[in-house]
């Protein structure tokens, strides 16, 4: 999905297709921009605008197997 990360300020074309890649995904773009900008400003469109605002996303990104064997390698 992002595998050619766009620049740091998104233009409204950009954020729209940034949140719709998100969307078919099923994944919160937050998490996204604030990795982007950890003050959100830059990002804001991608914060406003998740489609998973205020809830869940549809399918968890790692099953619980793969994200413990994640946890025990970063720490």
């Amino acid at each position: 999905m992002l595998s050619h990360p766009p620049a740091i300020a998104h233009g409204e074309a950009q954020t729209e297709t940034l949140l719709e890649a998100f969307r078919a995904t099923g994944v919160s773009s937050t998490p996204y921009a604030y990795a982007i900008d950890p003050t959100g400003e830059a990002a804001l469109g991608l914060i406003e605008a998740d489609p998973f605002r205020g809830a869940p996303a549809p399918e968890p990104v790692l099953a619980d197997d793969q994200w413990l064997a994640l946890k025990d390698i970063c720490s």
